[in-house]
């Protein structure tokens, strides 16, 4: 049996992506912009989207002042969506913002338009993929419009329900995510090769992406509602992967953003003059008294597991790990394209511990020196069988 997945790339062909969604739940709008461009009849034409929605927009500027406002512009949107929806209870009909001109601060007139939506949204594509045409596929597929309760977690993923199932739709927002599920895809494809074909493993299922690798499995490939066009054209278009909702990232436990790994240090490359930035005062939020050494030490096991069967994460960082629901162990939840700068998983992993017990309010200060100690070897000579001599202890 091949130990690759079936995945048909089509280049050229694009597609556009969804349109209000139907039964999707409302979230406060997390607006970014996307691009600008000067167009006939405005000075500016800003592409934003809405990703806490999944909705697409166009602001449109004839005030010169303002051009590169980045800030204001966003603030302009969400501030008018929400206004909307606040008065109405749904999301706007109109896709675009035209704003005129700005006096003493204040917008006006603002006038709101609704446009094809093949104009304001971004297509996607470029490089298309099928999975499993050929009838091996070892994950099973299901069509967008079965995913129902759609609500927002954070950029390119939704909470959502499933055959009865609470999940989590990892969904292709913008071209780039097309490589991001292409491998989210092959290293699960990958790792149940190698568990039941080389490593003799008869209980490869989903258990074991938990209990083995720490590694969130998925449930179902998902792709465009076959009502959309024909069976084979719905094939080709894929909308994301589906995974059991695993529970709260690390970053959030920790208190969000600005208390996490990025929010503390912008700056990725040491080569670049970039602003780092300082972390909030103390005293900062601490991660739940349930993470206990135990957990780094399953974390730490999981992530050899896959590198022994040549596997690799390629992003780990506290926002990618979670807390189980049940609070019982810490799992990898993104599979991510390998960046500029990143230092290999060993090193990432172990940055991620040092980070954790900067936040932990454990009493015992050994135990806090133990998973130091053995993220500073993951460090400096990605030993996970050291690393976890030093957890055992």
């Amino acid at each position: 049996m091949s130990s690759t997945p079936v995945l048909h790339h089509t280049p050229n062909e694009r597609w556009m992506p969804p349109n209000h969604e139907p039964d999707r739940i409302w979230s406060k709008p997390h607006v970014d912009i996307l691009s600008d461009a000067h167009r006939p009849g405005c000075d500016t034409s800003t592409s934003v989207y809405d990703h806490a929605n999944r909705q697409w927009y166009q602001l449109n500027l004839t005030d010169e002042e303002v051009r590169g406002e980045e800030d204001w512009k966003i603030e302009t949107v969400r501030k008018h969506i929400t206004e909307y929806y606040d008065l109405h209870g749904e999301p706007p009909p109109w896709n675009c913002i035209d704003v005129m001109s700005r006096k003493d601060g204040r917008v006006v007139p603002t006038s709101f338009e609704t446009r094809p939506y093949e104009q304001i949204a971004r297509s996607i594509g470029g490089v298309e993929f099928s999975y499993g045409e050929k009838g091996n596929n070892l994950f099973p597929t299901t069509s967008f419009d079965l995913v129902r309760q759609k609500r927002h977690i954070k950029w390119g993923s939704d909470r959502c329900v499933w055959d009865g199932l609470d999940c989590v739709l990892k969904r292709v927002d913008l071209s780039y995510s097309l490589e991001v599920m292409e491998k989210e895809i092959k290293v699960r494809t990958e790792l149940l090769y190698r568990a039941v074909w080389e490593m003799h493993d008869d209980a490869a299922d989903d258990d074991m992406f938990e209990q083995r690798f720490s590694l969130a499995p998925i449930l179902a490939v998902v792709y465009r509602d076959i009502s959309g066009g024909t069976d084979a054209d719905n094939r080709r278009v894929m909308m994301g992967i589906l995974m059991p909702y695993c529970g709260v990232d690390l970053q959030m436990l920790a208190g969000g953003w600005k208390y996490g790994m990025l929010g503390q240090n912008c700056s990725q490359d040491d080569n670049e003059e970039e602003e780092v930035c300082p972390p909030p005062p103390r005293p900062w939020p601490t991660l739940p008294a349930s993470i206990t050494k135990d957990h780094f030490e399953k974390l730490v096991r999981g992530a050899w597991e896959m590198s022994r069967a040549g596997v690799g994460l390629g992003d780990i960082c506290d926002e990618n790990v979670v807390l189980t629901p049940d609070e019982s162990r810490l799992i990898f939840v993104d599979v991510g394209m390998v960046v500029h700068g990143y230092k290999g998983d060993e090193y990432a992993l172990g940055e991620t511990m040092l980070w954790a017990m900067d936040r932990v309010s454990w009493e015992d200060q050994r135990e806090i020196e133990r998973v130091r100690e053995a993220a500073r070897l993951l460090q400096s000579e990605g030993d996970y069988e050291g690393a976890l001599k030093k957890l055992e202890k």
